[in-house]
């Protein structure tokens, strides 16, 4: 919901993943919240409001993680428990260089001259051919090539500066997120074993069919079909 949030507006809060106690805990804890809003200290639009989900979820699953001697009948092994961790803070890693990516703005100015240098050179390139005695196909031959290659460049540039969404060329959000909830079924098989692997399963496929009832599935519905 983070990275889709500026093609989709959908906040993280929002997901049909998030549910219950985890739902409440985040509108408490974040300034979604009138009772702690005045403690910001100026206003948070919607967006960087979401970017604070994932730190939030983070904190409440090693929470969950370090309790695991008063819940759990067997306890886990320190390398099962640091394992777990271990796995919450490469999530939070990746987490934290996306956001970086996405909230690093790339000054106006340098973009405004790039593509006001394109196009004048572009838009000139038949004056320059003026002298030239090839025939006109060539001519045109060459402008076509050349329009073709600096204007390619430019598009390539466009989707490069945003590569998340739902359009054909952008990175499958939804996949990579299907292969990391695969991941932890094997962490969790090991740790806990099936009957609890099979219940977390479930819960993200009846997530997934509640939010795909009215649309088909996308980066912003459940994760599991």
């Amino acid at each position: 919901a983070v990275i889709d949030y500026p093609t989709d507006f959908v906040a993280a809060w929002d997901l049909p993943e998030i549910q219950d106690d985890e739902l409440e805990d985040i509108r408490q804890n974040t300034y979604v919240n009138p009772a702690v809003r005045d403690l910001a200290h100026e206003e948070r639009s919607e967006f960087e409001e979401s970017m604070r989900v994932p730190i939030r979820i983070a904190y409440l699953l090693k929470k969950s993680i370090h309790s695991h001697a008063s819940r759990l009948t067997i306890p886990l092994e320190v390398l099962h428990e640091n394992r777990l961790l271990g796995s919450v803070d490469s999530f939070m890693n990746g987490y934290y260089g996306i956001r970086k990516f996405l909230t690093t703005p790339v000054p106006f100015p340098l973009i405004q001259m790039a593509r006001t240098f394109l196009f004048a050179y572009v838009f000139t390139i038949p004056f320059a051919l003026l002298s030239d005695t090839s025939s006109p196909a060539a001519h045109c031959c060459e402008v076509f090539i050349l329009t073709y290659g600096f204007v390619g460049l430019e598009l390539v540039a466009i989707e490069l500066d945003n590569p998340f969404g739902d359009d054909e060329n952008d990175f499958n959000n939804l996949a990579m997120a299907n292969t990391c909830m695969e991941d932890t079924y094997l962490t969790l098989m090991d740790v806990d074993g099936a009957e609890w692997t099979k219940q977390l399963r479930k819960k993200m496929k009846d997530s997934m069919e509640v939010a795909a009832e009215s649309a088909e599935a996308t980066e912003s519905t459940g994760l599991l079909a």
